[in-house]
């Protein structure tokens, strides 16, 4: 070796303080993971090169590519739930089935905790992410009016090991949450979002199925994660439906309206302050063009969703519509491939005035799907 290379090497060593590192690994490329119900008696993941749609012509019809990630199997008349907690999905079927976690980092497979048996008897369940490393669950409304709202909560956690000679390990592990939620018995929950402390979640309820013209009792609370503690903000809601997403560009909740298929930015609402916090409206719309089409599938509750994709400044608008030419009964099976699946990507900034708009040219792709379960609505993670 030459003089010149030991040099080189000594100093690299000395600068590294006596220990010479390997170069720094190259950083995984993020995916956009989609869930769908677009097999018989199964529901499949599919993963999506996001920047290779840019190449596509927006009137293209795509199909998924196969084979899909994943597939997990379940009769036909049963939902699955699927969450991400850190670098993992969760994928479960209520009651009482295990969780199968897909690692997306290793792409490997384990089996995780079902959900408590708390959580097993409402139709939906709201999942608010706390400091990456915490689920807290929730009933969107309970059908059993006599019991108190739960509240449960999912972390990686070390656990006793039945032979003391033996190193506790670590899993995945559901606890119930001291402080149930105050709201009434008879409310459901609107929308959610995160608060950018990583600590504090905020949840807007209503009264469910209220015939009254002005829609009822409703308001809005946090609850904040450290403390345990539930926080009355008001009887305002949160300007969108269910999950709101923390854009720091923006340094605001983003979220969707399904009443008038318009995105909207809202202020983080203050953790102290019973004041609604403003909002806006974007100005261009994203939605599918026809409000009678998106109208037909709200009604058998598929609904739009959206993906923040992290890091990237972009969000991700899904919509499940009917393909041109095919009817509702015609539509749903195998063999029907009766569904197009929209992917609007796009970005956000307010203008000079404050008003907000697209911030980069969206890109849009449309997928031919079968679709199975008549209100299971698409869900992506970027990760």
């Amino acid at each position: 070796m030459s003089s010149k290379r030991k040099r080189q090497d000594r100093d690299e060593y000395d600068r590294c303080g006596g220990v010479k590192t390997a170069p720094a690994p190259e950083k995984r490329r993020k995916h956009l993971y989609l869930m769908l119900d677009d097999r018989d008696n199964a529901y499949r993941m599919h993963k999506i090169d996001v920047d290779a749609l840019a190449d596509s012509e927006e009137d293209d019809m795509l199909l998924l590519p196969e084979p899909a990630l994943l597939q997990f199997g379940t009769d036909r008349h049963s939902g699955m739930c699927f969450f991400a907690l850190g670098s993992s999905i969760f994928a479960t079927r209520p009651p009482h089935t295990p969780a199968l976690v897909y690692d997306t980092d290793t792409g490997g497979l384990t089996v995780g905790p079902p959900l408590p048996n708390k959580l097993c008897g409402g139709p939906n369940i709201t999942m608010a992410m706390a400091d990456n490393k915490t689920m807290y669950a929730l009933y969107d409304y309970d059908t059993n009016y006599l019991n108190p709202h739960p509240m449960e909560a999912m972390s990686w956690e070390a656990v006793p090991c039945t032979e003391r000679h033996l190193p506790r390990v670590k899993e995945w592990t559901w606890k119930s949450v001291p402080s149930q939620p105050p709201y009434g018995r008879l409310d459901e929950i609107v929308s959610y979002a995160v608060h950018p402390d990583q600590r504090t979640f905020f949840v807007s309820v209503k009264e469910a199925f209220c015939s009254r013209s002005d829609g009822g009792n409703k308001g809005t609370f946090s609850f904040d994660t450290k403390h345990c503690e539930w926080r009355w903000h008001g009887d305002w809601m949160l300007p969108f439906e269910r999950q709101g997403y923390y854009d720091a560009e923006l340094d605001a909740w983003v979220g969707l309206r399904l009443t008038d298929g318009r995105v909207c930015a809202c202020r983080v609402a203050s953790r102290s302050s019973s004041a609604p916090p403003e909002w806006k409206l974007l100005q261009e719309k994203l939605f599918c063009k026809d409000p009678q089409e998106r109208q037909l599938m709200a009604l058998s509750g598929i609904r739009p969703s959206l993906a923040y994709m992290q890091g990237s400044g972009r969000f991700c608008l899904l919509e499940c519509v009917l393909r041109e030419g095919v009817d509702w009964k015609h539509a749903f099976g195998d063999d029907a491939h009766g569904c197009l699946l929209r992917l609007t990507i796009f970005g956000l900034k307010y203008d000079h005035q404050g008003e907000l708009h697209t911030s980069i040219h969206s890109t849009n792709a449309s997928y031919i799907v079968s679709k199975h379960n008549s209100s299971f609505s698409p869900v992506a993670f970027w990760m």
